[in-house]
């Protein structure tokens, strides 16, 4: 293998690392996370140009032959390109590369080095379209195959997938990046289990003394583009009127297609005897590399207020999302919502979200966020917190520390702070903060575990009340 294929092999080993970790914590694909640190295989703080300025693009020789390209000088772009790329500056990377795909359109080397970066940037399309390109001038391109077979996978294009994996599998048993490939697609198959929950206790009587919630999903094998599940849920409160909970079950469907989710179900309560059933549906589209959209309906909505179930509220909801992502460094979100309870109020609301990555490097990375909230409801004042109207505005920062790297096993600990103002129609504004630690683990390709800690303090109707909450979450495959 010369030098140049080395570097390709390098960032494809990356990029598949890359993928697989950040593939497990949005648990198989129903959610989209940016990257925010390429794997340490060569960080640089400060990549040095100089070897690049000491080779020249041209080799003369004696007589009268014309100058020849120095392949020399050629590596050493693509390696100062490569350190930059590892460094976590991307946007310079891919410049680099770009422009010597221009001057050499023909080298899949350097192709596949770019796709690598368009991966890394969350361009899983433009990532694809370049290592088919590299595929049209060598078809038997081991590591072009691997990366391709891997981003059908991650746009829902599962038969085509399955078809590669299944090939290349044939041909090269005994290549380590194929038998990776086939053992990530064991797992993108295989069994699921997600659980997630949250308790806490408060001091107010819109909060309640005491709260838990939970929930458990296990996912079946995924058969072509089918995905069953199981969903159970739990949520509790203490309130001056008296405890309120529910216990509910669902059966739901999950199908993949190219660039879309579609999920379907129906769950009931049980604590009531299972006479509560309701559907659930939902819609998730990738619209292009930077567009993601999706829709949400449950007959029997969770977001019913628990403290209004007291009194045998139930609800509809319909919400809508739309986000925008152009790159791995920011993003924003748009959703909105309408909640139809069964006491004839409605509640609308409005949510606007961003983030921006404002410093990376090698172990650490702080972002800022931000959001602005608004909501109205038709019958103020019922059982249970509802304002006429109200908005909030909040930022914050958020601060990922990577303290602990072998392999697949990863710990990185998570500090966030958020302050802003919260303004209720008939009582003012008033100052909000939210604190939040947590512990993100992955502890092998199969499992990942997150736990933390969050303490808030927010105001209902012109009165403070603070909360304190222990959250975890935890994702299994089974393959």
């Amino acid at each position: 293998m010369g030098e140049e294929a080395e570097d390709a092999a390098r960032v494809e080993q990356a990029a598949e690392s890359h993928r697989r970790r950040h593939h497990l914590e949005a648990g198989g694909g129903e959610g989209r996370r940016r990257p925010w640190h390429v794997p340490e295989v060569g960080d640089e703080e400060d990549p040095d140009d100089a070897v690049v300025a000491e080779e020249p693009p041209w080799r003369t020789v004696p007589g009268p032959a014309p100058p020849k390209s120095n392949p020399r000088r050629l590596r050493a772009d693509v390696t100062a390109a490569l350190a930059r790329a590892f460094g976590g500056r991307l946007a310079e990377a891919q410049q680099r590369l770009e422009a010597l795909c221009a001057a050499a359109p023909f080298n899949t080397e350097i192709r596949q080095t770019l796709a690598g970066v368009y991966s890394w940037r969350g361009w899983p399309r433009r990532a694809l379209a370049e290592y088919e390109l590299a595929l049209a001038v060598h078809p038997e391109n081991v590591a072009a195959r691997v990366s391709r077979a891997a981003l059908l996978q991650e746009l829902g294009r599962m038969p085509e997938a399955e078809e590669e994996v299944a090939d290349l599998a044939a041909a090269w048993p005994e290549d380590v990046r194929v038998q990776r490939l086939a053992e990530d697609w064991r797992r993108r198959r295989a069994w699921r289990l997600s659980l997630v929950g949250e308790t806490g206790s408060g001091g107010g009587p819109e909060i309640g003394s005491s709260d838990a919630t939970t929930e458990a999903t296990l996912f079946g094998p995924l058969a072509g583009r089918v995905q069953p599940f199981l969903r159970h849920m739990t949520a509790s409160g203490e309130y001056p009127e008296g405890r309120s909970s529910i216990e509910r079950l669902g059966l739901g469907v999950e199908l993949v297609l190219p660039g879309f989710h579609l999920v379907a179900g129906n769950d009931r309560d049980l604590a009531d005897g299972g006479s509560d059933a309701g559907i659930f549906a939902a819609f998730d589209a990738r619209l292009g590399d930077r567009w993601t959209g999706g829709l949400r309906y449950a007959a029997s909505s969770p977001r019913t207020p628990l403290r209004g179930r007291l009194f045998g509220i139930d609800a509809r909801s319909l919400d809508a999302s739309l986000g925008y992502r152009p790159d791995e460094r920011r993003g924003a979100a748009l959703s909105v919502s309408r909640l139809r309870l069964s006491d004839g109020n409605l509640q609308r609301s409005l949510l606007l979200s961003y983030d921006q990555l404002l410093f990376a490097h090698r172990k650490l990375r702080l972002s800022g966020v931000g959001s602005f909230y608004t909501s109205s409801s038709s019958a103020p004042g019922g059982p249970y917190y509802s304002p006429e109207r109200d908005r909030s505005f909040d930022a914050g920062l958020v601060l990922d520390v990577r303290t602990f790297q072998r392999r697949d096993r990863v710990l990185t600990h998570r500090f966030s702070a958020n302050a802003g103002s919260y303004w209720q129609k008939g009582f003012g504004s008033r100052p909000t903060v939210i604190l939040r630690y947590e512990q993100v683990f992955d502890l092998n390709a199969d499992t990942s575990l997150r736990y933390g800690l969050v303490g808030s303090s927010r105001v209902f109707d012109g009165n403070r009340e603070e909360r304190v909450a222990l959250t975890f979450s935890t994702l299994r495959r089974f393959p």
